[in-house]
Protein backbone atom coordinates (compact mmCIF):
# COMPACT_ATOMS: atom_id res chain seq x y z
CA UNK A 1 0.00 0.00 0.00
CA UNK A 2 1.28 3.44 -0.94
CA UNK A 3 0.64 6.44 1.27
CA UNK A 4 2.31 9.84 1.20
CA UNK A 5 1.57 12.18 4.06
CA UNK A 6 0.41 15.58 2.84
CA UNK A 7 -1.82 18.12 4.55
CA UNK A 8 -3.93 18.41 1.40
CA UNK A 9 -4.43 14.68 0.93
CA UNK A 10 -7.80 13.10 1.12
CA UNK A 11 -8.89 11.48 4.36
CA UNK A 12 -11.48 8.84 5.19
CA UNK A 13 -14.10 11.59 5.46
CA UNK A 14 -13.99 12.08 1.69
CA UNK A 15 -16.81 10.04 0.23
CA UNK A 16 -17.94 9.84 -3.34
CA UNK A 17 -20.95 12.14 -3.36
CA UNK A 18 -23.07 11.49 -6.43
CA UNK A 19 -22.76 10.20 -9.98
CA UNK A 20 -24.22 11.90 -13.06
CA UNK A 21 -25.25 9.72 -15.99
CA UNK A 22 -26.35 10.27 -19.56
CA UNK A 23 -29.39 8.09 -20.25
CA UNK A 24 -31.85 7.76 -23.14
CA UNK A 25 -35.25 7.61 -21.45
CA UNK A 26 -35.86 9.48 -18.21
CA UNK A 27 -39.09 7.71 -17.27
CA UNK A 28 -37.60 4.24 -17.72
CA UNK A 29 -34.54 5.17 -15.69
CA UNK A 30 -36.61 6.73 -12.91
CA UNK A 31 -38.72 3.58 -12.75
CA UNK A 32 -35.58 1.48 -12.44
CA UNK A 33 -33.95 3.49 -9.66
CA UNK A 34 -37.22 4.02 -7.80
CA UNK A 35 -39.07 0.75 -8.29
CA UNK A 36 -36.24 -1.74 -8.68
CA UNK A 37 -33.51 -0.16 -6.52
CA UNK A 38 -35.87 1.61 -4.10
CA UNK A 39 -34.34 5.09 -4.09
CA UNK A 40 -36.28 8.34 -3.90
CA UNK A 41 -36.98 10.83 -6.68
CA UNK A 42 -35.79 14.12 -5.19
CA UNK A 43 -36.25 16.35 -8.24
CA UNK A 44 -37.60 15.91 -11.75
CA UNK A 45 -37.84 18.15 -14.80
CA UNK A 46 -38.54 17.27 -18.41
CA UNK A 47 -35.10 15.78 -19.08
CA UNK A 48 -33.35 15.81 -15.69
CA UNK A 49 -33.87 13.97 -12.41
CA UNK A 50 -32.07 13.67 -9.09
CA UNK A 51 -32.33 10.30 -7.37
CA UNK A 52 -31.31 9.92 -3.74
CA UNK A 53 -32.01 8.87 -0.20
CA UNK A 54 -34.89 9.29 2.21
CA UNK A 55 -32.90 12.05 3.93
CA UNK A 56 -32.60 14.00 0.66
CA UNK A 57 -28.98 13.22 -0.18
CA UNK A 58 -28.46 13.07 -3.97
CA UNK A 59 -26.84 9.87 -5.24
CA UNK A 60 -27.54 9.71 -8.96
CA UNK A 61 -28.25 12.49 -11.44
CA UNK A 62 -30.04 11.40 -14.60
CA UNK A 63 -29.68 13.45 -17.76
CA UNK A 64 -31.82 12.43 -20.72
CA UNK A 65 -29.53 13.02 -23.66
CA UNK A 66 -31.61 13.74 -26.76
CA UNK A 67 -28.79 12.79 -29.15
CA UNK A 68 -27.41 9.94 -27.07
CA UNK A 69 -24.92 7.61 -28.71
CA UNK A 70 -23.49 4.31 -27.58
CA UNK A 71 -19.95 4.33 -26.27
CA UNK A 72 -17.37 2.51 -28.30
CA UNK A 73 -16.42 -0.82 -26.75
CA UNK A 74 -12.86 0.36 -26.07
CA UNK A 75 -13.78 3.87 -24.88
CA UNK A 76 -13.07 5.18 -21.40
CA UNK A 77 -15.89 5.92 -18.95
CA UNK A 78 -17.71 4.10 -16.19
CA UNK A 79 -17.48 0.38 -15.57
CA UNK A 80 -19.99 0.49 -12.73
CA UNK A 81 -21.13 2.44 -9.70
CA UNK A 82 -21.81 0.83 -6.34
CA UNK A 83 -24.69 1.71 -4.03
CA UNK A 84 -23.66 0.77 -0.49
CA UNK A 85 -26.27 -0.77 1.80
CA UNK A 86 -25.64 -0.62 5.57
CA UNK A 87 -25.87 -4.35 6.33
CA UNK A 88 -26.68 -7.80 4.99
CA UNK A 89 -30.37 -7.59 5.84
CA UNK A 90 -30.68 -4.49 3.67
CA UNK A 91 -28.80 -6.23 0.85
CA UNK A 92 -31.29 -9.10 1.13
CA UNK A 93 -34.08 -6.52 1.01
CA UNK A 94 -32.74 -5.30 -2.31
CA UNK A 95 -32.68 -8.88 -3.60
CA UNK A 96 -36.30 -9.31 -2.53
CA UNK A 97 -37.34 -6.16 -4.41
CA UNK A 98 -35.52 -7.26 -7.55
CA UNK A 99 -37.03 -10.74 -7.51
CA UNK A 100 -40.55 -9.52 -6.72
CA UNK A 101 -40.37 -7.24 -9.75
CA UNK A 102 -38.93 -10.01 -11.92
CA UNK A 103 -35.88 -7.94 -12.91
CA UNK A 104 -32.86 -9.69 -14.34
CA UNK A 105 -29.78 -10.06 -12.10
CA UNK A 106 -26.41 -9.96 -13.82
CA UNK A 107 -24.33 -11.51 -11.04
CA UNK A 108 -24.10 -12.11 -7.28
CA UNK A 109 -20.58 -12.14 -5.83
CA UNK A 110 -18.61 -12.45 -2.60
CA UNK A 111 -15.51 -10.28 -3.04
CA UNK A 112 -13.91 -11.14 0.29
CA UNK A 113 -14.48 -7.66 1.74
CA UNK A 114 -18.05 -7.17 0.56
CA UNK A 115 -21.05 -8.96 -0.94
CA UNK A 116 -22.70 -7.62 -4.06
CA UNK A 117 -25.64 -7.90 -6.43
CA UNK A 118 -25.10 -6.64 -9.99
CA UNK A 119 -27.75 -5.59 -12.48
CA UNK A 120 -27.96 -3.37 -15.54
CA UNK A 121 -30.07 -0.24 -15.75
CA UNK A 122 -32.30 0.29 -18.82
CA UNK A 123 -29.33 1.66 -20.80
CA UNK A 124 -27.02 -1.19 -19.88
CA UNK A 125 -25.05 0.76 -17.26
CA UNK A 126 -23.84 -1.71 -14.64
CA UNK A 127 -25.10 -1.04 -11.10
CA UNK A 128 -23.70 -2.82 -8.06
CA UNK A 129 -25.63 -3.00 -4.79
CA UNK A 130 -23.20 -3.98 -2.08
CA UNK A 131 -22.63 -4.28 1.62
CA UNK A 132 -19.31 -4.37 3.47
CA UNK A 133 -18.29 -7.06 5.92
CA UNK A 134 -17.87 -5.95 9.50
CA UNK A 135 -14.38 -6.27 11.06
CA UNK A 136 -15.66 -9.24 13.06
CA UNK A 137 -16.90 -11.00 9.92
CA UNK A 138 -13.61 -10.46 8.12
CA UNK A 139 -11.63 -12.38 10.75
CA UNK A 140 -13.14 -15.77 9.99
CA UNK A 141 -14.74 -15.18 6.61
CA UNK A 142 -14.47 -17.90 3.99
CA UNK A 143 -15.59 -16.59 0.58
CA UNK A 144 -18.84 -18.05 -0.68
CA UNK A 145 -19.57 -19.15 -4.21
CA UNK A 146 -22.13 -17.11 -6.12
CA UNK A 147 -24.66 -19.89 -5.65
CA UNK A 148 -24.03 -20.14 -1.90
CA UNK A 149 -24.31 -16.38 -1.41
CA UNK A 150 -27.46 -16.17 -3.51
CA UNK A 151 -29.05 -18.94 -1.46
CA UNK A 152 -28.20 -17.28 1.87
CA UNK A 153 -29.52 -13.90 0.74
CA UNK A 154 -32.64 -15.54 -0.66
CA UNK A 155 -33.33 -17.33 2.63
CA UNK A 156 -32.85 -14.05 4.51
CA UNK A 157 -35.11 -12.17 2.09
CA UNK A 158 -37.94 -14.64 2.68
CA UNK A 159 -38.06 -13.54 6.32
CA UNK A 160 -38.67 -9.92 5.33
CA UNK A 161 -42.08 -8.38 4.86
CA UNK A 162 -43.14 -7.15 1.44
CA UNK A 163 -41.31 -3.98 0.58
CA UNK A 164 -42.67 -0.50 0.71
CA UNK A 165 -42.36 1.52 -2.53
CA UNK A 166 -39.04 2.97 -1.33
CA UNK A 167 -36.12 1.80 0.75
CA UNK A 168 -36.32 3.44 4.18
CA UNK A 169 -32.75 3.15 5.40
CA UNK A 170 -30.04 5.40 3.99
CA UNK A 171 -27.64 4.54 1.20
CA UNK A 172 -24.45 6.11 -0.12
CA UNK A 173 -22.27 5.70 -3.20
CA UNK A 174 -19.72 3.17 -2.00
CA UNK A 175 -17.36 3.30 -4.94
CA UNK A 176 -17.01 3.94 -8.66
CA UNK A 177 -15.02 1.76 -11.06
CA UNK A 178 -13.70 3.55 -14.14
CA UNK A 179 -12.33 2.56 -17.52
CA UNK A 180 -9.15 4.46 -18.37
CA UNK A 181 -6.77 4.48 -21.32
CA UNK A 182 -3.45 4.65 -19.44
CA UNK A 183 -3.11 3.04 -16.02
CA UNK A 184 0.01 4.91 -14.88
CA UNK A 185 -1.42 8.30 -15.88
CA UNK A 186 -4.64 7.56 -14.02
CA UNK A 187 -2.77 6.44 -10.91
CA UNK A 188 -0.63 9.56 -10.94
CA UNK A 189 -3.71 11.77 -11.22
CA UNK A 190 -5.75 10.13 -8.47
CA UNK A 191 -2.81 9.67 -6.08
CA UNK A 192 -0.67 12.76 -6.67
CA UNK A 193 -3.30 15.29 -7.73
CA UNK A 194 -6.38 14.17 -5.78
CA UNK A 195 -4.58 12.58 -2.84
CA UNK A 196 -5.92 9.05 -2.76
CA UNK A 197 -3.59 6.22 -1.83
CA UNK A 198 -3.29 2.87 -3.55
CA UNK A 199 -5.09 0.13 -1.64
CA UNK A 200 -4.68 -2.71 -4.14
CA UNK A 201 -3.24 -3.55 -7.53
CA UNK A 202 -4.16 -6.43 -9.79
CA UNK A 203 -3.10 -6.96 -13.42
CA UNK A 204 -4.54 -4.12 -15.46
CA UNK A 205 -6.27 -2.37 -12.57
CA UNK A 206 -5.57 -0.13 -9.57
CA UNK A 207 -7.85 0.53 -6.61
CA UNK A 208 -7.48 3.63 -4.45
CA UNK A 209 -8.90 4.77 -1.14
CA UNK A 210 -9.01 7.88 0.99
CA UNK A 211 -8.63 6.02 4.28
CA UNK A 212 -8.47 2.40 5.38
CA UNK A 213 -11.44 1.51 3.16
CA UNK A 214 -10.88 -1.22 0.55
CA UNK A 215 -11.51 1.26 -2.29
CA UNK A 216 -13.50 4.36 -3.10
CA UNK A 217 -12.34 4.36 -6.70
CA UNK A 218 -10.92 1.81 -9.07
CA UNK A 219 -9.74 2.10 -12.63
CA UNK A 220 -8.70 -0.45 -15.22
CA UNK A 221 -7.55 -0.88 -18.82
CA UNK A 222 -9.04 -4.32 -19.43
CA UNK A 223 -11.03 -3.16 -22.46
CA UNK A 224 -9.90 0.46 -22.80
CA UNK A 225 -6.08 0.40 -22.95
CA UNK A 226 -5.16 3.21 -25.36
CA UNK A 227 -8.84 3.72 -26.07
CA UNK A 228 -10.61 6.97 -26.99
CA UNK A 229 -12.61 9.31 -24.82
CA UNK A 230 -16.36 8.94 -25.33
CA UNK A 231 -18.43 11.63 -26.98
CA UNK A 232 -20.05 14.11 -24.59
CA UNK A 233 -23.46 12.74 -25.57
CA UNK A 234 -22.46 9.11 -25.00
CA UNK A 235 -24.55 6.95 -22.68
CA UNK A 236 -22.90 6.47 -19.30
CA UNK A 237 -20.79 8.67 -17.06
CA UNK A 238 -21.03 12.46 -17.28
CA UNK A 239 -19.18 13.07 -14.00
CA UNK A 240 -18.98 12.04 -10.35
CA UNK A 241 -18.37 14.16 -7.28
CA UNK A 242 -15.71 13.98 -4.60
CA UNK A 243 -16.63 15.79 -1.41
CA UNK A 244 -13.84 17.52 0.50
CA UNK A 245 -14.06 17.56 4.33
CA UNK A 246 -13.35 21.26 4.93
CA UNK A 247 -12.70 24.62 3.28
CA UNK A 248 -8.92 24.16 3.34
CA UNK A 249 -8.84 20.83 1.55
CA UNK A 250 -7.93 20.79 -2.11
CA UNK A 251 -7.46 24.56 -2.11
CA UNK A 252 -5.33 24.51 -5.23
CA UNK A 253 -7.95 22.61 -7.18
CA UNK A 254 -10.82 24.95 -6.30
CA UNK A 255 -8.88 28.22 -6.19
CA UNK A 256 -9.51 28.99 -9.85
CA UNK A 257 -13.26 28.43 -9.57
CA UNK A 258 -15.68 31.24 -8.63
CA UNK A 259 -17.89 28.56 -7.07
CA UNK A 260 -17.36 26.24 -4.11
CA UNK A 261 -16.71 23.39 -6.50
CA UNK A 262 -14.59 22.77 -9.57
CA UNK A 263 -15.07 20.55 -12.59
CA UNK A 264 -12.02 18.69 -13.91
CA UNK A 265 -11.31 15.67 -16.07
CA UNK A 266 -8.90 12.85 -15.35
CA UNK A 267 -6.37 11.89 -18.07
CA UNK A 268 -8.91 9.48 -19.57
CA UNK A 269 -11.56 12.19 -19.84
CA UNK A 270 -13.72 11.07 -16.92
CA UNK A 271 -15.47 14.08 -15.39
CA UNK A 272 -15.05 14.91 -11.69
CA UNK A 273 -16.69 17.57 -9.54
CA UNK A 274 -14.51 18.48 -6.56
CA UNK A 275 -16.76 20.04 -3.93
CA UNK A 276 -16.00 21.56 -0.55
CA UNK A 277 -19.42 20.88 0.93
CA UNK A 278 -20.37 17.67 2.69
CA UNK A 279 -24.04 18.12 1.77
CA UNK A 280 -25.84 19.79 -1.09
CA UNK A 281 -29.53 20.44 -1.61
CA UNK A 282 -30.84 18.63 -4.65
CA UNK A 283 -32.45 21.77 -6.06
CA UNK A 284 -29.00 23.38 -6.31
CA UNK A 285 -27.89 20.64 -8.66
CA UNK A 286 -29.86 22.10 -11.57
CA UNK A 287 -27.79 25.30 -11.51
CA UNK A 288 -24.60 23.39 -10.75
CA UNK A 289 -25.20 21.03 -13.62
CA UNK A 290 -25.52 23.90 -16.08
CA UNK A 291 -22.26 25.41 -14.83
CA UNK A 292 -20.57 22.02 -15.10
CA UNK A 293 -21.90 21.55 -18.63
CA UNK A 294 -20.45 24.91 -19.67
CA UNK A 295 -17.12 24.06 -18.04
CA UNK A 296 -17.14 20.62 -19.65
CA UNK A 297 -17.68 22.10 -23.11
CA UNK A 298 -14.93 24.65 -22.44
CA UNK A 299 -12.44 21.93 -21.49
CA UNK A 300 -13.44 19.86 -24.52
CA UNK A 301 -12.80 22.80 -26.85
CA UNK A 302 -9.39 23.68 -25.41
Amino acid sequence: MEQVLDENRLTSSFPIGYVSLNITNLEKSIDFYHSIIGLHVLLKTERFAVIGTITGQPLIILNQEEEAVQRKSNATGIDHLAILAPNRIELARHLKRILERDYSIRMISDHGVNESIYLNDPDGILIEITRDFTPEELVLHMPLSSQELAQQLLEMSRQLQSDSPEIAMDRIIGHVLLKVSDLSQAEQFYVRDLGFHVSMRIPGAVFVSSGNYHHHLGFHVWESNGGPRPELSAIGLRYFSIIAPNDEALTEMTAESPHDFRFVRDPAGNGIVVSQRATIHHEELLDMDQIILERSNSIENQ
